[in-house]
């Protein structure tokens, strides 16, 4: 409700109200002065002239005032004329007819009483209280006298009394109202009354909600012309369903609430929430409908607005999942790719690390020649290394790297990272100083991975320590077994916090922040961690610290598989067995067979398809399988000599996995699809025997 129509809505009411008593007055005045013309042509009949004029004056005091109250004219003037006349007519009625003037007075005493507004109704009647009195003493004998008096005093006093209690009534009543219209002012809910006898009655609250004036025409009281037409026959369908319901007598039936749309008088739109409530009559029909509507079209815009964001969430979360698999089958691609990549670069570079040392076996070199063979030797294993560190730093960062601990001398480790930067340290002017390297402590963790952090956090040492200043290198032995470097140089204090962030760096021309993070994320993916400490005082020391390694007899070897208690001597191995060796690779295929034919008879085969045909034609009591081959890989070539041994009677071979993946992921594919055993390439020359001796028994 607007703020207009709730200031307005109590004058209204009372308006309403005053109306009301004006239009029983007009009803009740004009057949009143009927009466009092009937009266006195009945008068003039009998002869009484002047009290036949009385009652004309009467009868034209009474329109008088019908007129004042019609025209909203002051009532007084009449009033007094009317109680003038009405005096005049008692006094003559009691003149003319005696006692039967005492029911005339009484009639006018009760009905000027009560038809009169209330500040005037006991001036008007009190003269003709008195007229009424004193004509009975004057005109009446004694005893008719004292009877009428009392009659009139009783009518007096009935009559006030009625009147009274009509006041208190309509007081009560009228609290009761304002009560209730202070309730309607402060709440936000208005309210459609329907009866059999009238047309509806719609609240100041709904009208202002519909947009319509307070006291609305008949023409707009049709509230079926504000539903929307998408309600509409819903709505009433469901009301006369409701109306036509035979219930229990005066039964009050609150009825389902509902929420629908209405059409304001301007055309706009309104959400609103009913609550209704059917009132019974005496024989169980419909007799009051009563219901309340409350604005909720903010709330349903809101919830409009609300479900349509969750509709463009759901489809961007729906647009994020499709992006989200896409770049994860890029992803998956791309390490695909990338593995693919690796095991290609790995393999040759396997087997340009393995040929210094077969040539070694084969004679002596000179010095010179020795040098380029460990050149060679060292490269090859060094970008075999590097490949290893790119997979396994994206492992260390999404959490999938599983460590597998392998007893690590740190002290062998520091050895070689000194040498490698010595030339460095030189040309800075700075000192390398072992303190403390003992050669009997040995760590768990990562040989490879160790070796990459100690390399850069002693190039980082020597990169920030002062010229012609030292850098030493300690072993710690405490808890946990750990590696320190010490430099003379300072960590500036906005670094500190953020040394071993990700991209964190300073001062360094070029440098990207990479570096001593992955060292930090290195040394916690083998469970270890990495510490600094920086002081002008001290300088800057950074450790690595890593858990203590096992004792001998606790370790599990990787070959525990081919382990035999009793090695048996390699005189003893039958050389009528046979050995297949499937790899696509030339050289690993040459110096594996090489290495093999001490032990048995070796035959090659360049692929699956060539090694399921080398199985057809001879049976091999071992097979060493490449997985990833052109033609057929190792996997189904596996599956084929399986199915063929098995159809045929052939005694199943043992078949070897040999391949340079090293994740745990491949070994347990390589067990779950059949294969005896998995070992990776290149195949230490030191375990062939173990190896061999164990699959040829």
């Amino acid at each position: 409700m607007t703020e207009t129509n709730i200031s307005s809505f109590l004058p209204a009411q009372e308006a309403r109200r005053l109306r009301d008593h004006r239009i029983l007055q007009l009803y009740t005045l004009g057949p009143c002065s009927f009466i009092a013309v009937l009266m006195a042509g009945l008068d003039a009949w009998r002869g009484y002239i002047w009290v036949a004029a009385a009652a004309l004056l009467l009868a034209f005091t009474l329109l008088a005032e019908l007129i004042a109250i019609y025209r909203r004219w002051t009532a007084l003037p009449a009033e007094l004329s009317m109680m003038i006349a009405a005096s005049l007519w008692i006094y003559g009625k009691f003149s003319a007819y005696g006692v039967e003037g005492v029911g005339w007075a009484c009639a006018l005493i009760a009905g000027l009483s009560l038809l009169s507004t209330a500040r005037h109704g006991g001036l008007v009647a009190a003269p003709i209280i008195v007229v009424a009195i004193t004509a009975t003493w004057h005109i009446l004998p004694i005893p008719s006298a004292v009877g009428s008096t009392v009659a009139i005093i009783l009518c007096t006093v009935f009559t006030n009394v009625f009147r009274l209690s009509i006041g208190r009534d309509r007081k009560a009543m009228n609290r009761r109202r304002r009560r209730l219209d202070l309730l309607l002012r402060c709440s936000d809910i208005g309210s459609l009354e329907i009866d059999g006898n009238s047309i509806p009655y719609l609240s100041p609250r709904l009208c202002g909600m519909l947009g319509l004036p307070i006291e609305p025409t008949n023409d707009q009281r049709d509230f079926w012309k504000y539903l929307h037409p998408d309600h509409l026959d819903h709505m009433r369908s469901t009301f006369f369903h409701q109306l036509n319901e035979i219930t229990e007598p005066f039964a009050y039936n609150s009825l389902q609430w509902v929420e629908y749309l209405l059409i304001k008088v301007d055309g706009s739109t309104l959400w609103v929430h009913t609550q209704a409530m059917r009132v019974s009559d005496e024989h169980g029909k419909f007799a009051r409908y009563v219901s309340t509507f409350t604005d909720i079209n903010r709330r349903v815009l809101a919830e409009f607005s609300l479900r349509e964001t969750h509709m463009q969430v759901a489809m961007q979360a729906e647009e994020l999942q499709r992006k989200h698999q896409q770049l994860a089958e890029a992803v998956r691609a791309r390490e695909e790719r990338e593995r693919l990549a690796r095991h290609d670069l790995k393999t040759p570079l396997n087997t340009i690390a393995s040929i210094p040392q077969r040539m070694r076996e084969i004679r002596l070199y000179s010095k010179e020649e020795e040098s380029y063979l460990g050149a060679i030797e060292a490269t090859a294993h060094r970008a075999v290394r590097m490949l290893k560190l790119q997979v396994d730093f994206y492992r260390m960062e999404d959490g999938r790297y599983e460590f597998s601990p392998e007893k690590v001398n740190l002290a062998e480790i520091a050895k070689k990272a000194v040498e490698t930067f010595r030339a460095h340290a030189r040309s800075k002017g700075v000192a390398i100083i072992f303190s403390n390297i003992d050669e009997t402590l040995f760590a768990d963790g990562d040989a490879m991975l160790c070796e990459t952090i100690v390399e850069n956090i002693l190039r980082n040492a020597i990169e920030a320590s002062p010229d012609g200043a030292s850098v030493t290198l300690a072993i710690t032995q405490t808890s946990r077994i750990g590696i320190s470097v010490h430099n003379e140089g300072v960590v500036p204090p906005s670094m500190i916090g953020s040394f071993f962030h990700k991209y964190a760096t300073s001062g360094k021309t070029g440098g990207q922040g990479l570096g001593s993070y992955s060292a930090w994320l290195m040394a916690r993916a083998q469970g270890g961690d990495l510490k600094l400490q920086t002081s002008e005082l001290h300088g800057t020391t950074v450790t690595l610290k890593l858990q203590r390694s096992l004792d001998e007899a606790d370790r599990i070897d990787p070959y525990a598989d081919f382990e035999v208690s009793i090695p048996m001597p390699i005189s003893s191995v039958p050389m009528l067995k046979r050995i297949l060796v499937v790899d696509d690779d030339d050289y690993n295929a040459m110096w594996l067979a090489d290495a093999l034919r001490t032990y048995a008879q070796v035959e090659i085969a360049i692929n699956g398809r060539s090694a399921v045909d080398a199985v057809k034609r001879h049976r091999p009591d071992v097979i060493f399988m490449d997985l990833e081959m052109p033609v057929m890989n190792g996997f189904e070539a596996l599956q084929n000599i399986r199915s063929y041994q098995k159809q045929s009677g052939q005694r199943p071979s043992q078949i070897v996995a040999f391949t340079a993946h090293d994740d745990s992921a491949t070994q347990s594919r390589c067990l779950e699809e059949g294969f005896d055993s998995c070992v990776l390439k290149p195949l230490p020359r030191d375990q062939i025997p173990v190896i061999v001796t164990k699959l040829l028994q």
